[in-house]
């Protein structure tokens, strides 16, 4: 996702309202403990486990990341 798309489902959003995470196919979520923004970070690793893998160092991509 890119964060002009997250804008874009946000925009009727009150102010107030509030965010959390889940896992894809969760019925719970849970509360952010942080949102980082990340200078350095490498995307487009891939493997068959984990094809939206990204690595937070050793790259030259800005990501945004919410920790929960």
């Amino acid at each position: 996702m890119k964060f002009r798309e997250l804008q874009e489902k946000l925009k009727d959003l009150p102010q107030d309202a509030s965010i959390f995470v889940a896992e894809v196919d969760e019925a719970f979520a849970a509360d952010i403990v942080a949102i980082d923004v990340v200078e350095n970070a490498r995307t487009g690793i891939q493997n068959d486990d984990r094809p939206e893998a990204v690595e937070l160092a050793e790259g030259n991509e800005r990501v945004v990341v919410i920790r929960w």
